[in-house]
């Protein structure tokens, strides 16, 4: 009992000796407040396990109820006893009268003619039936990577004194003792991961005579975890299948809550994030386990659940999931995040100046115009639209799903639950995937790779077209986005958007002022790029700029002087890119064959299941799309012959 708290708060100094001094020689320990204040204060800065409040705690008149009022107010998390020389039925029914809460006001009302024996036997069976603490139980450590409760206040918690710190981490403690009543011993085995007031463990709780249970414990600010209830009760499938996560159990304190889920079939001791996976596992197993948590693990959420969205567009739609702000508020965020970042970014090799609505980006000798994302952010915002729901759990960030060596997967976080675009989960999974998982030693590598990611082709990628860092990472999408084709068709448009919105996220959730490394640097400048080459491909796809027309797009060439002009205006063009267009001006209006650009550009034997070959063509063709096409993504001079090759409709003029 010397680990319990017990709060008595009673105006007559006399009364509040007699009761303190009692409960203290039966081993309790005693906090005393002679008024609401001192009460109220005590319950929100101390541990109080038990409150016994006097009914008139401010002036003994017949009017006063402070005592009540004060159990009524204060976090129904901790049970409190009413003591009071003048019970009546009336007050008795509002002390104990049930609502929603998780207790009443009061879970005892006693008359304090009663004695002290009697208020001795209320304690005790207050206590026992509303506060569950397991002092005997043992409470393990993993040696080789321990996780202690004051570790885990750092986690969820933020700016707090050391005092608090050391408080908090007390009251963790006894969620814990309070979580395992029932057992004997625990062993925290190991963090999988923390977000937004809330951190992941493996736990291992045992019982004499009994195999362990294996547990996910999830545990937070009680706010955050009472949500993740919410959401998990509302939009977690009914029956939990193959790969299921079940809630079994929780505990609360004033503070902090626990959830204990356990996992179907799961050996927690061997199981892994999916970001470890992906940085250790071969790309065929990476994408053997997405298949399962696509066509599985998250199907169990799909089933006869589509419901249609009313009056919101997708970027409304995605910015709800995001927790992103209205339109305005989000323009002046992403112009903040902008100017600070481009005065940084020739440090890691990218000169980028912002001019009216456009943003150009210098990369060496290369130069690359698109559509400003600070300017232009309004333009994602399209009309009001039909749109489909799913249910989701949430936010996927790879460290929240688990996967053992079967290539089975398992959800752990649900605090984000709720309704999303279709294809939500795909591009949560892809935006990890490329804008937090993908590492590149030079700027340049990032901008190729979000040139081919943006581009024309949504599920065939050619790896081989980016640098040797990033060909996993591009392998990843590839995979993801080929399940998103097979059981989400037709959602290319809202995938974008949605990988847009998340690009975005990432950029404003950036601290501007903040200092950051050289990596960081990098990532940064692969979302400006991503946010701008995707805007300009949405800005496109809407209508905005007007293609050039086929029938009027007149082309020069002088080989002699390897000039090109279009539509009489100049265009430079170097090198191969001007041996390519030059070979298929030379055949305008007429399809020329892959194996014929190979054989008479590359100057190589054109082989079909040559990878590598393929992947030089296409990033060759892009190139020269990106000097002579008004929209690259949509080519109206340069267009793909399919199974054949390519076509240059243009009217010749020598």
């Amino acid at each position: 009992m010397g680990n319990v708290n017990i709060l008595i708060a009673d105006n007559d100094p006399d009364a509040l000796t007699i009761y303190s001094e009692y409960l203290r020689s039966v081993g309790y320990n005693v906090l005393t407040a002679a008024n609401v204040d001192a009460a109220r204060l005590a319950m929100k800065t101390q541990r109080v396990h038990l409150a016994i409040l006097d009914l008139r705690l401010t002036d003994d008149s017949e009017l006063d109820r402070s005592g009540l009022q004060l159990a009524q107010d204060e976090a129904r998390t901790t049970p409190k006893l009413i003591l009071t020389k003048w019970p009546t039925f009336e007050d008795a029914r509002e002390a104990l009268k049930i609502d929603n809460e998780a207790l009443p006001p009061a879970v005892d009302f006693l008359n304090k003619e009663d004695g002290l024996p009697a208020l001795a036997a209320a304690v005790q069976q207050a206590l026992s039936k509303y506060v569950r603490i397991n002092q005997e139980l043992v409470i393990q450590h993993n040696e080789g990577r321990p996780v202690s409760f004051l570790n885990l206040i750092g986690l969820i918690t933020r700016s707090l004194s050391l005092e608090l710190q050391q408080n908090g981490a007390a009251e963790l403690e006894e969620l814990f003792r309070g979580l395992f009543f029932e057992k004997t011993e625990i062993k925290i085995d190991r963090l999988i991961w923390q977000r937004d007031g809330r951190a992941a463990l493996i736990v291992f709780a045992f019982t004499e005579g009994h195999p362990p249970d294996a547990l996910v414990v999830v545990c937070g600010t009680r706010e955050r975890m009472e949500q993740e209830e919410r959401r998990y009760r509302e939009f977690a499938p009914a029956a939990p299948g193959r790969n299921g996560t079940v809630l079994n159990q929780w505990a609360s304190t004033p503070q902090f809550r626990a959830h204990s889920y356990a996992l179907a079939g799961a050996e927690l001791a061997e199981v892994t994030g999916l970001d470890d996976l992906y940085r250790t596992a071969s790309d065929r197993i990476v994408s053997t386990v997405l298949g399962t948590l696509f066509e599985e693990t998250l199907a169990e959420w799909h089933r006869k659940q589509r419901v249609p969205s009313e009056g919101k567009s997708l970027a409304e739609l995605y910015c709800t999931r995001l927790g992103l702000e209205s339109k305005e508020k989000l323009r002046e965020k992403l112009e903040n995040a902008l100017s600070a970042l481009v005065r940084k970014l020739p440090s890691v090799g990218a000169d980028v100046h912002r001019d009216s609505s456009r943003l150009t980006i210098h990369l060496g000798a290369q130069s690359y115009s698109y559509v400003d994302p600070a300017v232009g952010i309004s333009r994602a915002f399209g009309e009001p639209e039909p749109t489909v729901l799913l249910k989701t759990p949430g936010v996927l960030n790879g460290s929240n799903i688990l996967t053992d060596g079967k290539n089975r997967t398992w959800l752990t976080d649900f605090a984000d639950a709720a309704l999303a675009p279709t294809v939500w989960n795909f591009v949560s999974m892809e935006s990890v995937v490329r804008f937090d998982w993908a590492n590149a030693p030079r700027i340049e590598w990032l901008h190729e790779m979000e040139t081919l990611l943006v581009g024309p082709e949504f599920s065939k990628l050619y790896v081989s077209g980016v640098e040797l860092p990033l060909r996993s990472t591009v392998r990843t999408v590839q995979h993801i986005r080929r399940f998103a084709a097979r059981l989400m068709p037709r959602q290319e448009h809202s995938y974008q958007v949605g990988i847009f919105f998340h690009a975005v996220k990432r950029l404003v959730d950036h601290r501007a002022a903040s200092q950051v490394t050289s990596n960081e640097l990098l990532r940064l400048g692969h979302l400006l790029f991503a946010t701008a080459m995707l805007l300009e491909r949405l800005t496109l796809k809407q209508g905005t700029r007007v293609p050039t027309s086929r029938k009027h797009t007149k082309v020069q060439i002088d080989q002699e002087k390897r000039t090109v002009r279009i539509n009489g205006v100049d265009v430079r063009l170097r090198g191969q890119a001007f041996d390519l267009l030059h070979e298929l001006y030379l055949h305008a209006n007429e399809s020329c064959s892959r194996a014929k650009i190979v054989e008479r550009i590359f100057g190589e034997k054109y082989e079909e299941t040559n990878e590598s070959q393929m992947s030089r063509l296409n990033t060759a063709i892009r190139r020269l799309r990106e000097k002579i096409e008004d929209d690259p993504d949509d080519p109206q001079l340069l267009v793909t012959e399919s199974g054949v090759g390519y076509k240059l409709i243009a009217v010749r003029d020598r």
